[in-house]
């Protein structure tokens, strides 16, 4: 097991409480984070980074430009995850 000086406890509270700086850093793993999906129970504020970086990566959006036969122009949006 390992032990950890209050220093380290101190700086590793700040960067897991900070949900700036952890969508910051996820932003650079969401790749490889999604098979260890389980580790974004760590605390509530890394929950959150996670989940707000996981669905930003797989947001897709679809924008379609018809034209009828009246030559009326219809845009279409399709706002969708993977």
């Amino acid at each position: 097991m390992v032990t950890m000086s209050s220093v380290d406890e101190e700086l590793s509270n700040k960067v897991f409480n900070n949900p700036l700086l952890l969508e910051y850093i996820l932003s650079y793993v969401v790749s490889d984070f999604l098979p260890n999906f389980k580790i974004r129970l760590t605390n509530k504020h890394f929950n959150n980074a996670c989940l707000t970086v996981t669905r930003s990566a797989l947001r897709k959006m679809t924008i379609d430009f018809k034209e009828k036969s009246d030559g009326q122009q219809v845009m279409g949006i399709e706002d969708s995850t993977m």
